[in-house]
Parts: C-alpha cells; sequence; structure tokens
C-alpha cells in the first residue's frame, strides 16, 4: 500500500521500515508515538517501538537545534495525526475486522469504545457507495 498518498505519509513510511530494521530514526519515534491508533487503522507495526518514544524524539530533535526543538515536535505529531485522520477518512480503519461503512455505523458504534470519526464528504450512517 502507497502511503505517500496521505499527508505525513511519506514519514510513517519512512519510520515503518525504519522500525522494522531496529533503527531509531525521527520517523521510526514518530510511528512508535502513533503504534496504537496506526495498529488499529490496519497497519502493521512492528511490536518493537521505541520506549518514551515521545521524550526520546524532542531529545533527537534538541540535538541537532535546541531553539526549535519544540516547534518541530509540535509539527511532527500534527503531520501524524494528519495522516491518521487522512487514513481512516479514506476507509483504512476497520473497528472489529468489520468493513469501514459498517464501523460508521450507530449500532456498532455503541459496541465500540469510541464513536465513530464523521468525515468531511462522509456518507451517513448506513449509506454505502463505492469509492473509486
Amino acid at each position: 500500500m502507497d502511503l505517500t498518498a496521505f499527508p505525513g505519509g511519506e514519514l510513517v513510511q519512512d519510520g515503518l521500515a525504519d522500525l522494522s530494521r531496529g533503527v531509531e530514526s525521527i520517523p521510526a519515534l514518530l510511528v512508535s508515538i502513533g503504534a496504537h491508533r496506526l495498529r488499529r487503522i490496519g497497519l502493521a507495526v512492528p511490536e518493537t517501538v521505541h520506549p518514551s518514544p515521545e521524550h526520546r524524539l524532542y531529545e533527537t530533535l534538541a540535538e541537532s537545534d535546541p531553539d526549535s526543538a519544540h516547534s518541530r515536535y509540535n509539527a511532527l505529531v500534527r503531520r501524524l495525526v494528519s495522516f491518521e485522520n487522512a487514513a481512516e477518512c479514506a476507509g483504512l480503519q476497520t473497528r472489529r475486522g468489520l468493513p469501514p461503512y459498517e464501523a460508521s455505523r450507530p449500532e456498532t458504534a455503541r459496541r465500540s469504545h469510541s464513536s465513530p470519526r464523521k468525515c468531511p464528504g462522509s456518507l451517513e450512517a448506513g449509506e454505502y457507495r463505492m469509492r473509486t
């Protein structure tokens, strides 16, 4: 699957590759931060994520430029969240193995711990159309 079609997808794709090779990089730390949600979306995130990835990412950014570490950290996390939101809206998410249109139905959402995300341009509950 080409993740680069989504905002921040190149970071996620690079991070997944680095994690699978055991490399600690900025993209790998970012994927470690979002590992739980990325798995829920359906991506195969390796189990060997970095411990305390938030702190480690900030430290890594501060090593190269301490003055901009905070803003770069926030920008990277925003890109990760943008990727996660876009991937869910595009239908990559499957909740409890259901297809994306079923995962958004109200009766399914009641069984879930979180309410379904309402995406811009998405269909009402129970509606389905083929996306091309």
